[in-house]
This record gives C-alpha cells, structure tokens and sequence, in this order.
C-alpha cells in the first residue's frame, strides 16, 4: 500500500478514535440503526462519517474542512486509504438535522454554499474546485449553472483521472501558458 500524503495522515488519528467509540458503543446496545452517523472531531477540525450501518461492514471517512481542502481518508476492511469528496455521498444542506454535519458545513464561505445548493448535483466537487482555484469560485458565485454545466460537460468528455495539475488551472482560468491559438 502506497504511503499516504501528511494531509491524510492528520486525519487517521479522529478516525482512529471514532473506530473505537464506535465499536465500543455498538458492543452496548443490542439496537443496530441502518443509517449515516456523523460525528465533528473539534479538535483536529474533522467530520467523521460513518457508512458501516449502510454497509454491513466496517467503513468510516474523515473529512477535513474547507479551508484544509477537504482532505479524505477513508477507512474500510481494515485498510486506510485516501478518498475523495465527491464519492461521499453527502447531503449539500446547511439546515441539515445532524449538529455535527452542520458544524462541518458551516465551514464553507456562506456565498457559495448559497450558490452551490442551487444546484442539482456535482455540489461538492464544485466546491472543492472552488477551494483550490478563485476563478472557478468567481465563476459560481456570478454564474453558478454556467458553471455547473461546463463541469458536467467536461466530466461527460474527458475522464477526470486523466487531468493534470496543469489541465485542471487552465480549464480554471488559471493557467500558466496561453493556447498557441491565442494571440499574446
């Protein structure tokens, strides 16, 4: 298994915790509820989902929050492993029933949550691109279908594991060399 980045690494000690909360919890009450639990780590600034009712196995993620990226570990079968946002299934809410999803969500700047739960769907990974490039998030804050539609048709078009660093700033308007179609 491949060495996981430092900013993953700062989220296996929660998740870590929560793994043993949880089984401990679970070793106590006879009742299994099939749904998400969510639980905010104050301290490392982390929301921990966790799958496991859903699943029937053991399966936990750690989500930083914004202003760290959104960095994702995810724990199943025994093995951590980075993730990714967009494969979460997460609600997109700010009046979300759950205390600790709410604290984690409030994380993200207040304009483009607005903007962003317009949309129908691609909420997160907007929002992760968003956090890493300010042309995209000046882009959705003026237009956010504009936005969401370019991102649709890209994702339809090209398989994202194959953008680089580079393809991904420049699709974001912030590229460092200019297409040879442009004129300087």
């Amino acid at each position: 298994m491949e060495q996981l980045a430092t900013s993953t690494n700062t989220l296996k000690a929660p998740l870590q915790a929560r793994l043993a909360e949880r089984r401990h919890e679970r070793s106590d009450s006879p009742k299994h509820h099939p749904r998400l639990h969510y639980a905010w780590d104050a301290d490392a600034a982390v929301l921990l989902v966790d799958y496991s009712p859903l699943l029937g196995i053991e399966c936990l993620h750690a989500v930083s929050h914004w202003a760290s990226g959104f960095a994702t570990l995810r724990y199943a079968e025994g093995l951590f492993e980075a993730a990714c946002i967009r494969d979460l299934w997460l609600p997109f809410q700010r009046n979300h029933e759950d205390a600790a999803f709410r604290h984690w969500f409030a994380t993200l700047p207040e304009d483009l949550a607005e903007a962003l739960e317009r949309l129908p769907a691609r909420r997160y990974a907007l929002a992760a691109l968003a956090q890493r490039s300010q042309a995209v998030r000046d882009l959705i804050l003026s237009n956010v279908m504009l936005c969401f539609l370019l991102h649709h048709w890209l994702k339809r078009f090209i398989n994202e594991s194959e953008w680089t660093m580079s393809s991904r700033r420049t699709i974001a308007g912030r590229g460092s060399r200019r297409s040879k179609a442009m004129p300087e």
